[in-house]
Parts: C-alpha cells; sequence; structure tokens
C-alpha cells in the first residue's frame, strides 16, 4: 500500500467517526452502529501497524483496548457518551493522517448540551445540528443566531439578572 493509499484509507476512517459524532450530537446513534463502526476501524488500524514507525505503532496499540463493549441493541447515545467513545480515535486518526503526509483535520466542535425553556429555541437548536451535520456551518447561522437570541432573552428576564 501506498502513503497515498493509507492516508485516503485513514480520511475514510475518519469521515466515519465525524459522522458518528454528527449522529450522536443528533441523538440518534445506537449503541450497536457505534461500536461497529469503532470495532472495524480499530481492526483496520491494526492491519495497518506495519506502515507506520515504532511511535505511531506504539500509539495504535495503546489506543486500541484489548477488551471490547458488547453493545446493548437499540440503545441511543447521547452526544456525551459518543464523544467520550470517540474521541481519542479521532485524535489518534488525525496523528496518523499527518505523520502519513496527509492535511491536518479541524477537531470536531463539541455541542454542549443546552437547557433553554421555549419550543421555538428548542426547534432552533434541533435545525442547527441537522443543518450543521447535513449541510455545513454556513447553512447554520441564522438558526444559531435564533438560539442565542432567545438564551440572552432567557437570560436577561431571569430574576437574578433583574437584580431582584
Amino acid at each position: 500500500m501506498t502513503k497515498e493509499e493509507l492516508v485516503n484509507k485513514l480520511d475514510l476512517h475518519l469521515k466515519e467517526v465525524n459522522e458518528m459524532f454528527a449522529l450522536g450530537d443528533l441523538g440518534l446513534l445506537k449503541s450497536e452502529e457505534l461500536y461497529n463502526t469503532k470495532y472495524n476501524i480499530e481492526d483496520a488500524l491494526n492491519s495497518y501497524k506495519s506502515y507506520f514507525n515504532k511511535i505511531e505503532t506504539l500509539k495504535i496499540e495503546k489506543a486500541i483496548p484489548n477488551f471490547r463493549n458488547i453493545p446493548k441493541i437499540g440503545i441511543f447515545l447521547s452526544a456525551g457518551q459518543v464523544n467520550s467513545e470517540l474521541r481519542s480515535l479521532h485524535t489518534l486518526l488525525q496523528e496518523l493522517i499527518k505523520t502519513s503526509g496527509g492535511l491536518e483535520q479541524v477537531a470536531p466542535v463539541i455541542v454542549p448540551e443546552l437547557k433553554i425553556a421555549g419550543n421555538t429555541i428548542n426547534q432552533a437548536i434541533n435545525d442547527a445540528k441537522t443543518l450543521l451535520s447535513t449541510q455545513g456551518a454556513t447553512s447554520a447561522v441564522d438558526r444559531v443566531h435564533t438560539v442565542l437570541h432567545g438564551y440572552l432573552k432567557q437570560v436577561c428576564d431571569s430574576p437574578q439578572y433583574m437584580g431582584l
């Protein structure tokens, strides 16, 4: 396998991980899908070890645990659960791509869980998440603005900020 082919395979794995993050942010990722994807990528990385130097090989070995969880079927995972499962794998893939001569990737932004009252605001949050994952950041700007506006109104209306 050439360096270019290796980088292309690593890029595809990174895209798979990013897709898992996006589904997790929407609350639409099932446990079995996350673990199947994660374990397939880990197996592939183990098969690529001979293409890396000793340091990268040791990083791969360190990042991949010797045991595997058995996923619970049909359970949807939260964004936090997906993040904790995939963060180290995402970082490893980025490092391997960079050391193999590929372009450095931008780390995904972790979407915090916002607790804002109001159907309009919550719908805008869901719309923004969907637009971010499907059409990119530019498409989500208006929805983010709506969320920010609603949040600021709620904060300003709360008793602790009204001098009460």
